[in-house]
């Protein structure tokens, strides 16, 4: 024990300095790690910032496409609005009547958002290491509250009653031609490409029921679905100008982000 105590006692500047010459190579160790870590999860937050400016920008061409073709729905629908009250005077031309109903009742143009970006960055728990802090909050808004909104106005419900009415009042008996259109239905635009202008030659068109209270049921049903759609397309708006805000606010952050 005395020997040990003699040895100590002379060389522990030499132990000392081997003991921290161990500590400091295994803080340096953690250090290059934690510093390549951190290297590698700011190159994958600048790539996943990027492809979020690809993914709004999406966002907005799927808003502003869908949008104007809903315009061009509106406006059809307040000219079936319109046949709707002339019909129920004249009680004459049902072609028309019939024109209006299925040309601006097929379908309402809906957009699909792209959050394949945002989902990765929040699996990776890429928004913690973003500096600016109100960066995460708005993706969250847009993400979490903003697009789900406009999601949630689609007025496929609206529709779908349309729909119910016409089935009560339209009949298909003379048109096999239309029926005949969805045999090839276009790979790019993925409807029939029907011309509706052959209704309005039809002569032998007739309403299954056109009597007063039935009509009035269907203007309204027609007044509810275009207000639906004109609501949606305010969320269609409000979605693309809050994707335009961000974009900018991620390029300003991430200048790499802007698209090349």
């Amino acid at each position: 024990m005395k020997r040990i105590l003699t040895t100590l006692s002379e060389k522990w500047p030499e132990y000392l300095l081997e003991i921290l010459v161990l500590i400091i190579g295994i803080y340096g160790a953690f250090a290059v790690d934690n510093w390549n870590e951190r290297r590698k999860e700011k190159a994958t937050v600048q790539m996943l910032m990027k492809e979020l400016v690809e993914n709004l920008e999406y966002d907005i061409t799927r808003c502003e496409v869908n949008r104007s073709k809903n315009i061009v729905l509106l406006i059809g629908l307040d000219s079936l609005r319109g046949e709707v009250k002339r019909f129920s005077k004249e009680k004459s031309r049902p072609e028309i009547f019939y024109y209006f109903s299925l040309k601006y009742s097929i379908d309402c143009y809906t957009a699909v958002f792209a959050d394949a970006a945002y989902g990765e960055l929040q699996n990776t728990g890429g928004s913690r290491i973003i500096e600016d802090r109100d960066l995460p909050k708005q993706l969250t808004d847009y993400y979490g509250r903003i697009t789900y909104a406009t999601i949630s106005y689609e007025p496929y419900k609206q529709l779908e009653s349309l729909r119910e009415i016409q089935s009560q009042m339209l009949s298909y008996k003379y048109l096999d031609d239309l029926i005949d259109s969805y045999d090839s239905i276009s790979t790019t635009s993925f409807e029939a490409g029907y011309d509706y202008k052959n209704i309005l030659s039809k002569e032998n068109l007739t309403l299954r029921n056109a009597d007063d209270e039935k009509l009035e049921e269907y203007y309204m049903t027609i007044s509810e679905y275009e207000t639906a759609l004109k609501y949606y397309n305010f969320w269609l708006d409000l979605t693309k100008e809050k994707a335009e805000l961000l974009i900018l606010e991620i390029e300003s952050k991430f200048p790499s982000a802007k698209a090349s």
